[in-house]
């Protein structure tokens, strides 16, 4: 992520809490029903519709990458729920808009705290097997350059070392420190694959939690919907 929408992205976050924050305090329960409050209002649905063209442009076009920012998918959605606090008015409404209020602003926030953990899972993810990878050629360089049968007698594990001379195999302090570096190293390579299948598990629950989260946002648009069809059948107290 680019640093310019890394400060938008925080911006936004900062103002949208900031907005959430004052919705006790600063009730303007007239504001919604005004010329400005609908248009607001409009605008943030149009944003939190946008937000499904990411998942639409991913899972069925298979664009991802560059071809798909999650950046814009992210900043569409600070926009629309910001755009949609202030449009509430800072008040409760119908039973319709709060439920749809409190479905965005739950959205909203799961949103932010899966993003930030699953790219710092994909990111050690990521790390690790460049680890991992790193000591198994690291491995099969110190097994090429060890005799397996020596070092099998001198740590007393199970291998084919019957042949091995005793007097020779006894114990060369060097072949010793060879073979405990060769078994440290394979412990360590052990210990990070296990490691690497937890956080794999871990990123697939998450992305189960991806997929429940578009659903969410479908049902919130929706939702959104209802509200304004029903502001327009009710009538809309701009109008004269």
């Amino acid at each position: 992520m680019d640093l310019n929408a890394r400060t938008v992205i925080f911006l936004l976050t900062i103002l949208f809490l900031g907005l959430l924050a004052g919705f006790l305090l600063i009730p303007v329960p007239s504001f919604s029903g005004t010329l400005p409050g609908n248009l607001i209002g409009l605008a943030g649905m149009l944003f939190i519709g946008y937000t499904l063209l990411y998942s639409f442009r991913k899972r069925v076009l298979g664009r991802k990458g560059r071809q798909n920012p999650l950046n814009h998918h992210v900043i569409a959605g600070l926009t629309g729920a910001s755009l949609i606090i202030i449009h509430s008015g800072h008040a409760y409404a119908s039973l319709n808009g709060t439920l749809a209020f409190l479905a965005m602003v739950t959205i909203v926030l799961s949103g932010l705290g899966a993003r930030f953990l699953l790219g710092k899972i994909s990111r050690s993810l990521k790390n690790q097997k460049r680890d991992v990878a790193e000591m198994r050629k690291e491995l099969q360089v110190k097994k090429s350059q060890i005799d397996k049968a020596t070092c099998a007698r001198i740590l007393e594990l199970e291998g084919s070392w019957e042949n091995v001379d005793e007097e020779d195999a006894a114990l060369d302090p060097v072949i010793a420190a060879h073979c405990d570096e060769l078994v440290a190293l394979a412990r360590s390579v052990v210990e990070t694959e296990y490691a690497i299948e937890g956080f794999e598990r871990t990123k697939a629950l998450f992305d189960k939690w991806l997929k429940v989260h578009i659903y969410l946002t479908a049902i919130l648009l929706a939702m959104i919907s209802v509200h304004v069809l029903s502001a327009v059948y009710y009538g809309l107290r701009w109008l004269p």
